[in-house]
């Protein structure tokens, strides 16, 4: 039988910076890769409300969800066991830049718009930014086929 995550993962947006945070390097999950911030929603919990708490958990800030910029699968792999996730994403406008990492994550950047086809970001994350942020270079774009193993 499979087993499926729903995940929810927020571009946040601050006077035309987009949020970056860096993996805690001792994360089973892309340890030290840099994404947006992100987090399984709990059952029966709404999406909106899902993205908004990871972005608390996450970074300590609080914001308004503009819209639903899309969604993506991914398959992940846990004790040698595949998942596979739905992530839906959502842009997101905050609050303040006054981010308060939990230990999930061991750095942040606040990147211009204009300076994200230089980020350093996987495919995956590159093609999130890409639909929520329409003008950003999708050189490379997700692959759905993908395996991300947790370790």
């Amino acid at each position: 039988m499979d087993t499926y995550n729903v995940v929810v993962g927020a571009v946040v947006m601050h006077d035309d910076q987009v949020l970056l945070l860096q993996r805690s390097v001792k994360e089973k999950f892309l340890p030290g890769a840099w994404g947006i911030p992100a987090g399984k929603a709990s059952y029966g919990e709404p999406l909106e409300d899902a993205v908004l708490r990871e972005l608390k958990e996450e970074t300590g800030l609080t914001g308004t969800i503009s819209k639903m910029t899309g969604s993506t699968w991914f398959l992940s792999e846990v004790d040698g066991e595949l998942l596979r996730n739905l992530q839906v994403n959502f842009l997101i406008e905050c609050d303040s830049r006054q981010v308060r990492l939990d230990p999930s994550s061991d750095d942040h950047r606040w990147i211009s718009r204009d300076d994200l086809d230089d980020a350093e970001v996987d495919d995956f994350t590159r093609g999130v930014l890409c639909r929520a942020l329409p003008g950003i270079d999708e050189s490379t774009g997700s692959r759905s086929d993908e395996v991300f193993p947790i370790r």
